[in-house]
């Protein structure tokens, strides 16, 4: 299973949802058969999650814009080592959005702007029937609270159907629940 995290490159003020990004490299790296596939940064959230997964599995998957490759890839080969370095290196950030879509899993953790794209894109082309992959917003301390209001707002507005939004919400990564037919025991 494939699975993309769309997180921030920085580190949030909010010590809760740095706390919540290293617990979430760890869920997911015990999980043998899952790969951690990501934007391409050590930095931040992305390279925390990214660091707490290595730890105890090394299956990791990179798209890179061509434009970011030359600075990117550096960190990454230093980190995962050039035996494990697997990269994806897209023409530009439309071809790297479509390369998300074919992710099985995708959770939006807390991130910016770049977050926020990769969310709308994968429910889009999921409203379109590109996908059926499963997307989990983690709303940790409510930080997506505006943004699903936003949508609320559209809903009651007539402007949104409800048949349009393909994602589950989740308060915590503690609540994550991917489609494998393993159980484990976490230790957080």
């Amino acid at each position: 299973m494939r699975v993309f995290v769309c997180a921030g490159m920085k580190y949030a003020k909010n010590e809760n949802i740095n706390i919540q990004a290293k617990q979430l490299g760890e869920i997911l790296g015990e999980y043998q058969d899952v790969t951690l596939v990501q934007g391409g940064s050590t930095e931040g959230l992305m390279g925390e999650i990214l660091k707490s997964f290595y730890a105890v599995n090394k299956k990791v998957e990179f798209f890179i814009p061509e434009k970011y490759y030359k600075n990117d890839s550096v960190s990454l080969i230093d980190f995962v080592g050039e035996k494990n370095f697997v990269a994806k290196i897209t023409k530009d950030e439309a071809e790297r959005l479509n390369e998300i879509k074919k992710c099985d899993h995708i959770i939006v953790f807390p991130g910016g702007t770049g977050t926020l794209e990769e969310f709308l894109f994968c429910n889009e082309t999921a409203r379109a029937i590109e996908h059926s992959n499963k997307i989990t917003i983690v709303n940790i301390d409510g930080f997506y609270n505006g943004f699903l209001s936003q949508i609320n707002k559209n809903l009651e507005e007539g402007l949104t159907p409800s048949s349009a939004l393909k994602y589950e919400v989740i308060d915590n990564v503690k609540d994550l629940k991917l489609n494998l037919n393993q159980n484990i025991n976490l230790k957080i």
